[in-house]
């Protein structure tokens, strides 16, 4: 095609420039083909299979990440037991050369393991020595040096304990007084419930090898409630942890509080590191951490009776509950028999009140706080009925109970402690050589006393004086007469 003008000349289809190759625009040739030679596929076809092989890959990552993180199968259940195989300790003669303690938590402070050093060294300086103590495993010690808390089965329950040289007891303290001594004595009612407040995964059988140290669903809903007090400083914000952290951190952190990431983050491989001590499965361990932790949880102090620690402590404490009945009484399994409904109502809503009074339990269960607590309960026993952990008749039962204020004061306990003259002496003995002031903290150590007393022989000396409050006895044993018992 040409135009009328012929100083501009257009032709179509344009000619090739005479510098390039017709393969440049048509491809290669046959000949090239059959000869063999390659052929690279062009930039979008690279580009598309770049894509579809980084989509493939994330999407693996992405399933393995999650199967990781719900059951803890390929990872943590394979590596963690290996790193705790190796820890522990035993005990062996002298002084160990190298001992390490801890230096605070509540836990650790009440059972009077931050005074260990000092107590050690002012008893050496009264003529004690050290006879034996515990070496640790190397793989132990260095645990502990980066900061782990010392990982080892934990007492549940502890006290003074003092022996005579027979090793007969002479006085005996436990604290808490009440637990449960094994993890079937424990309502499953309370488990479903515990379990349903602070880790829903708490018990879950169908994930035998899962890390109880860590709720990723729970994390995330944390992480966002954060982010929304943020924008919103009235936002209520849930905790991400679990029971195994939690029991970390009113155990082994100082105050039982969590100040920094840095301390969560010492929680969590704390309480991860602990669950794998008896190996892969984790079933049997998570199950010991909710019986801990129903064991062991702070619910405040009150007056006259001091600290108070486990629900059971709590039931008797601050609702004078018989805690072997509330048992009894939540041991149904579907609904409670009719005839009881009441009363197991009261037991439920006392229980629900003291696993919910854990968050600020001095505020909670005191004056100012008890109406809200009350509050609270009732927008969970709502919930739990939702949920179909309760029945809607028990429900209804719970929400017409009605709990009364606790006091400031425990006016009269029957837990006081009234030891024997001789176990008041010895107990009196040992304030003076540990530099204490109180019975109430010196009976609550994690300690044990031989003593040099033969007890048998002290209690047939004081039961024959006392028979000598008859006159009878007295003359029997000639001690009636001049200048003997005559007057």
């Amino acid at each position: 095609m040409r135009s009328s003008t012929q100083d501009n000349v257009y032709e179509f289809p344009p000619k090739q420039p005479p510098d390039r190759d017709a393969a440049d625009i048509t491809g290669p040739a046959p000949e090239a083909v059959q000869a063999g030679e390659s052929v690279q596929a062009t930039p979008p076809r690279r580009r598309a299979r770049w894509y579809f092989l980084l989509l493939l890959v994330g999407l693996i990552a992405a399933v393995f990440i999650l199967v990781e993180a719900r059951t803890s199968y390929y990872v943590q259940s394979r590596v963690l037991p290996r790193l705790v195989g190796d820890m522990g300790f035993a005990p062996e003669p002298g002084p160990s050369p190298r001992i390490l303690f801890p230096t605070s938590g509540p836990y650790d402070q009440r059972l009077g393991y931050t005074h260990l050093p000092q107590w050690i060294a002012d008893l050496q300086s009264k003529g004690y020595a050290i006879t034996e103590q515990a070496r640790l495993s190397p793989q132990l010690e260095r645990t502990i040096d980066i900061g782990i808390f010392p990982i080892y089965h934990e007492k549940q329950q502890a006290g003074l304990e003092i022996l005579d040289r027979r090793g007969t007891p002479v006085f005996s303290s436990s604290y808490p007084r009440a637990i449960y001594e094994h993890f079937d004595a424990i309502p499953p009612l309370i488990v479903t419930t515990l379990s349903f407040i602070e880790d829903r995964g708490a018990v879950d059988p169908t994930l035998p090898r899962r890390n109880p140290a860590i709720a990723w669903e729970r994390l995330g809903q944390a992480l966002v409630d954060q982010i929304e007090q943020v924008f919103d400083p009235g936002h209520s914000a849930v905790g991400g942890s679990t029971l195994a952290t939690q029991l970390e951190k009113f155990r082994h952190s100082d105050r039982g509080v969590t100040p920094t990431m840095t301390e969560k983050l010492r929680q969590v491989a704390s309480a991860s590191l602990r669950a794998y001590l008896g190996g892969p499965y984790t079933l049997e361990a998570r199950r010991e951490i909710v019986r801990a932790y129903l064991n062991g949880v702070p619910l405040a102090a009150r007056s006259g009776y001091g600290e108070v620690h486990g629900l059971q402590d709590g039931l008797r404490v601050w609702f004078d509950a018989d805690p072997g009945e509330v048992n009894r009484l939540l041991g149904f399994h579907a609904k409670p028999p009719e005839e009881q409904m009441e009363q197991s109502a009261l037991a439920y809503r006392q229980v629900l009140s003291l696993l919910l009074a854990q968050q600020r339990p001095t505020y909670f269960l005191g004056l100012r706080g008890f109406s809200v607590l009350s509050a609270r309960v009732d927008e969970y026993v709502r919930v739990l009925a939702q949920e179909g952990i309760i029945d809607p008749p028990f429900r209804d039962a719970v929400l017409a109970q009605r709990l009364a204020v606790p006091s400031s004061e425990l006016v009269a306990t029957t837990h006081e402690m009234r030891s024997a003259k001789t176990a008041y002496m010895i107990r009196s003995r040992l304030l003076s050589l540990l530099g204490l002031r109180h019975f109430y903290d010196l009976d609550r150590l994690d300690l044990s006393v031989a003593s040099t007393l033969d007890y048998p022989v002290q209690r047939a000396v004081a039961a024959r004086l006392l028979e000598l409050k008859d006159p009878g006895q007295v003359k029997e044993a000639k001690l009636m007469g001049h200048r003997l018992l005559e007057p």
